[in-house]
């Protein structure tokens, strides 16, 4: 459990990605300074500080590392608990969107980690240095096939937006998700799928997927 205790109000958090998304996303502290945020973990202190303006944590390690634990520590609070996995219906929204979140994540290693860490990550990869996001869609395809999130999507009739190889972006709503590919019905982010909003239909093959995300 992560304990937070900005100026006015506290947290209790079972996962990192979450006091990240707080950090992110929360206006109560998003002109906090510093110095000013106590973050705790098992009962040892964590170094917050700021990248570009937001909060951000800074632990010691190897980036890929660490990056993975996030993963680790995800997986095993909400996806594997225990070691049992829950099937795609049985996982909240929230949490699917804590999966995304770390895909948004991957594609910001400055935010996540000192500009050493990165360094020395690309340096440890080799010439084309460490692709997060890749490794990170590596790992999901391991632990739970892609299918295997995108069905917790499609349950929850999500607004997506889904950025396809070519750099193509388009929002809706996934109506069917297959072995290796997915069916989208497109329509506005800001309208609800139904047959007078949808504008055009469309089977999407995983491979054809560079990103998405839940609106």
């Amino acid at each position: 459990m992560f304990h937070l205790s900005p100026l006015s109000f506290s947290a209790s958090l079972r996962t990192l990605i979450e006091v990240l998304e707080l950090f992110q996303n929360d206006p109560r502290i998003a002109a906090v300074d510093a110095s000013h945020v106590s973050l705790s973990h098992a009962g040892q202190p964590l170094c917050v500080t700021k990248y570009n303006g937001q909060l951000t944590v800074r632990c010691s390690g190897r980036a890929r590392h660490l990056f993975l634990a996030l993963l680790d520590e995800l997986d095993g609070t909400y996806f594997r608990p225990a070691g049992q996995r829950r099937e795609a219906w049985q996982i909240r929204r929230a949490h699917w969107k804590l999966l995304y979140s770390l895909f948004d994540l991957a594609t910001r290693p400055l935010y996540l980690f000192s500009y050493d860490q990165v360094k020395q990550a690309n340096a440890d990869a080799g010439g084309r240095g460490l692709d997060l996001r890749e490794l990170l869609e590596a790992e999901c395809q391991r632990r739970f096939g892609f299918g295997y999130a995108l069905r917790g999507v499609s349950r929850d009739r999500a607004v997506v937006a889904l950025v396809d190889v070519s750099g193509a972006m388009v929002t809706g709503t996934i109506d069917a998700v297959g072995a290796d590919a997915l069916e989208l019905s497109e329509h506005p982010s800001d309208l609800p799928r139904r047959p007078e909003n949808v504008t055009a239909r469309r089977v999407v093959p995983f491979t054809a997927v560079a990103a998405l995300r839940t609106i």
